[in-house]
């Protein structure tokens, strides 16, 4: 859940959400194309973005944009971000290790 600083950060357009993927395996074909979704506290589901994961790359950093988002962060809230392959196929034969950070180095 992000702080109340944090919540801040994000609607002052002072920071954004980072996806750092630490492992990834591709599918077959292979297709490392993947979306993040973030999950209103109503059930509603907002694109967030749209990335592509390269296997045998190491960890990977990709910074998301929540300016769509930010007016309807509320403080106290958390934070339900949902990363899965574009790809209908994809998602039964890759795999992909996320977690969600703050702002930091992403390019």
């Amino acid at each position: 859940m992000p702080t109340p600083a944090e919540t801040a950060a994000v609607k002052a357009g002072r920071t954004s959400a980072v996806v750092a993927l630490s492992s990834f395996t591709a599918t077959a074909p292979a297709s490392g194309r993947m979306v993040a979704f973030w999950h209103t506290p109503e059930g509603r589901r907002i694109e967030l973005g749209q990335f592509t994961a390269r296997p045998h790359q190491g960890p990977q950093r990709v910074r998301l944009s929540l300016a769509a988002v930010a007016s309807l962060l509320e403080e106290g809230q958390p934070l339900c971000v949902e990363v899965v392959f574009v790809d209908e196929a994809a998602r039964g034969g890759g795999n992909a290790v996320v977690a969600l950070e703050w702002g930091r180095g992403a390019r």
